[in-house]
């Protein structure tokens, strides 16, 4: 009997992840409060469908559907959150509800389940000094998941990405949307971001989930080293490639000019393994050029045409 795996959340990385898992043999639960997404989801799939693949329409802030999706389950994913700054710093107490209330009862159901062996919470680098409520519920779904690993003796983790390059509701996804204009929008042309594809981030979040190493997971956070692009250079190499002008608007409240991946605490405890970060409960090796996007080098001009080129 295979594998069955739930992941929370249908959108760009529930889609990827739910392809490299069925390729992979395992059997698959997607569960999402969003038609719309579920229908979406569906169509990606193509050749997959069939009876390892579940589609389940129900909400993480519903605990009655928290518990039929948890059913059977070995391996728990946890994606779905409400994500974009600005629309939850203008509705907090959704934020709240969904990041923080829906990823507790998720978190306490899998403790509670024998059937299930790893708990991976995906995080994002605005958890790291958060200045927003979305990076401030994120940086309490770490915290919930390292107590949950401490109080079960299960295995949970979180796992920390940049931006998503080209995944729906993306920098890039906004520009695509205002392309037909001949104009696209740049909040601030300093601002560095971390990006990283999203078959990058379901590879990354499967080595994981399959790591028969001991010291993978104990309510540790694992961080990929991921591409430093500064704004002003993307917008250039879109807006080149498109033909169309670059607008700067000035960047939104609760937006950083440099994204942080480990605060000055955090990097007492983290250590490099191969090409990625740990950050666990003891003291580590890092060094303080790891610290934000400001000092770790940027993608040259060429650099992001070519990493860029198979999502403009």
């Amino acid at each position: 009997m295979t594998a069955k795996v739930l992941i929370t959340g249908a959108g760009t990385l529930g889609t990827e992840l739910a392809k490299q898992l069925l390729d992979n043999g395992y059997s698959v639960r997607v569960m999402d409060n969003s038609e719309q997404a579920l229908w979406r989801f569906e169509e990606n799939m193509n050749d997959r469908k069939g009876p390892r693949l579940e589609i389940i329409l129900g909400d993480i802030r519903d605990h009655n559907a928290v518990v039929r999706c948890m059913r059977r389950i070995e391996y728990v994913i946890h994606t779905a959150a409400l994500k974009h700054v600005r629309f939850t710093n203008d509705s907090p107490m959704e934020c709240i509800e969904t990041n923080i209330i829906g990823t507790k009862d998720l978190v306490l159901d899998a403790m509670r389940r024998d059937s299930v062996k790893k708990f991976i919470f995906i995080s994002t680098d605005k958890a790291c000094f958060p200045i927003n409520i979305y990076g401030e519920s994120k940086r309490i779904g770490e915290y919930l998941a390292t107590w949950a690993n401490q109080q079960s003796g299960k295995c949970f983790l979180s796992c920390r990405f940049g931006n998503y390059l080209g995944s729906s509701g993306s920098v890039i996804d906004r520009w695509k949307v205002q392309k037909e204009s001949g104009e696209i929008t740049l909040t601030e042309p300093n601002m560095r971001r971390f990006f990283i594809k999203p078959a990058e981030v379901a590879s990354f979040i499967i080595r994981l989930m399959e790591s028969k190493n001991k010291d993978i997971g104990n309510g540790n956070i694992y961080i990929p080293i991921m591409k430093v692009i500064d704004m002003e250079t993307l917008s250039s190499v879109v807006a080149k490639k498109w033909g169309v002008k670059v607008k700067t608007i000035g960047k939104f409240p609760g937006e950083k000019i440099d994204e942080i991946l480990l605060n000055p605490e955090e990097m007492s405890r983290a250590r490099i393994v191969d090409d990625f970060l740990e950050i666990g409960k003891e003291p580590g090796t890092m060094q303080q050029m790891m610290l934000t996007s400001q000092v770790l080098p940027q993608m040259t001009t060429e650099g992001v045409e070519e990493y860029v080129k198979d999502v403009i």
